[in-house]
């Protein structure tokens, strides 16, 4: 790491053009020439330092989605279910406790033609035959 504080001079050109004349010299020279025996033993090293090929797992099966969970997630999942469980238990509880002033073959008018005797039989069924 000392060596980075130092500071190294740029090559010259006569420095440049000495260096160039020896690389072309050592690359022209047939002795400097690699031999067949080095390059075996620099590829059979190579060979040697080549990790091994990965094992390739066989995919993995997706479980199964039950279908109670499908259907949960098509109404929008757990709240919105709750939602709805809310909804459902507050009309039939709505619809047991009316009792008789429900079953009423004419609850259609009644909803819409308002008089005190409609009122008085929604809330008792003594009342139910009263003005009609």
């Amino acid at each position: 790491m000392a060596d980075k504080d130092r500071d190294i001079a740029p090559l010259t050109t006569e420095e440049d053009a000495l260096l160039d004349g020896l690389f072309a010299a050592a690359k022209d020279d047939p002795a400097m020439a690699p031999t067949a025996d080095f390059m075996a033993r620099v590829l059979a090293d190579a060979e040697a330092a080549m990790p091994e090929p990965a094992v390739i797992a066989a995919p993995v099966k997706a479980a199964p989605v039950p279908w109670m969970a499908k259907l949960v997630a098509l109404l929008g999942g757990w709240q919105s279910v709750s939602g709805l469980a809310a909804a459902t238990v507050a009309g039939v509880w709505i619809g047991v406790a009316a009792g008789p002033a429900m079953l009423q073959s004419d609850i259609g008018t009644s909803l819409i033609v308002s008089s005190d005797e409609t009122y008085l039989s929604a809330l008792d069924a003594s009342f139910a035959y009263l003005g009609n």
